[in-house]
């Protein structure tokens, strides 16, 4: 059974969980499956199957967490140059979503005093800060919308181009 799921994953077997859980499509929302990012070149691939030159030219892509590997890909196999992020978020259309846990800390009044105003925390202050309520989240929870191009293996997404429902989409 160990063999069949390390085949199965490949080349994401790194994603391997133990047997508690016999159906891996089970432990889709329990870790975090492709933290090192490795399914974006798959996904970006599949984008540009699956998208015309000028469907992909209209995407505004934004990053649920900051990897400059991402980019790499956008650009050598897309052409797309910037990724929207921070004040430009609001911009995009569409965002890659990898199932990662982030912290959400800008503008929340619960951590005040834990968190400066350019997101800064002190190092005493972290396990307080991941503990607080509505702190920790995942990039399925902050980037509502529709998945249109998926990179899975056994039931589990390992990453995903998500159509953002926004009021410039509808």
């Amino acid at each position: 059974m160990s063999i069949y799921r390390f085949v199965s994953l490949t080349p994401y077997q790194y994603d391997y969980v133990n047997f508690i859980f016999p159906k891996f499509k089970d432990i889709q929302y329990k870790w975090e499956h492709d933290y090192w990012a490795t399914s974006y070149k798959e996904l970006i691939q599949n984008i540009k199957n699956s998208y015309s030159k000028e469907e992909i030219n209209n995407l505004k892509i934004a990053n649920c967490v900051a990897d400059d590997t991402l980019l790499y890909y956008l650009y050598r196999k897309l052409g797309k140059k910037f990724i929207y992020k921070n004040k430009n978020e609001k911009q995009a259309n569409h965002v890659i979503i990898i199932n990662r846990a982030t912290l959400d800390i800008l503008d929340k009044p619960n951590i005040k005093g834990l968190v400066n105003k350019n997101g800064t925390v002190y190092v005493d202050d972290i396990e307080k800060l991941v503990r607080t309520e509505g702190v920790k989240s995942t990039c399925n929870k902050q980037y509502p919308g529709e998945d249109v191009v998926v990179v899975s293996r056994n039931g589990v997404k390992l990453s995903s181009l998500r159509k953002l429902d926004n009021d410039e989409n509808k």
